[in-house]
């Protein structure tokens, strides 16, 4: 029995808020190119491009990439600022029992403030369109100094 069934309306409902939310940020990084077309161009700074298939989280003035295999057994979490800047880069130990497609961030749960970032981690499974939560853990993670990174 999961512990919340997640509807495929909320989950478009929480996509669409991201995705407007992000339309402030970023926009189509070269559409004459047919090669950068699934990238994204930050529009304070057109020269700084992010690959629009990742997962990720927008709010007026920052954007936290999600990466869930870029290394074994551990989810990446990149914030840039609204230039495109990489802040910092997070890699944190993926909780027991969760794999890169049964378990991830809640992103109707992330939040930054007071220097950590806070989620829930939600193990599901898929039914048709709907999600089946089956555990869900609390997570908070203190942000490192945030300075720009060299590339």
């Amino acid at each position: 029995m999961p512990y919340l069934v997640v509807t495929s309306n909320l989950i478009y409902r929480y996509g669409s808020l991201y995705a407007q939310t992000c339309k402030a940020l970023l926009g189509p990084a070269d559409k004459s190119n047919p090669r950068l077309d699934t990238y994204q161009a930050f529009i304070k700074n057109p020269a700084r491009v992010t690959h629009n298939i990742r997962p990720r989280i927008c709010n007026v003035d920052a954007l936290w990439v999600i990466d869930y295999v870029a290394e074994r057994g551990r989810a990446v979490l990149i914030k840039a600022n609204a230039a495109g800047e990489v802040l910092y880069r997070i890699s944190f130990e993926k909780p027991p029992g969760a794999d890169a497609y049964s378990g991830g961030i809640a992103q109707s749960t992330f939040r930054a403030e007071g220097g950590y970032v806070y989620f829930d981690w939600w193990d599901t499974g898929q039914s048709g369109n709907n999600r089946h939560v089956h555990s869900n853990l609390k997570v908070r993670i203190r942000e490192p100094v945030q300075h720009a990174l060299r590339p």
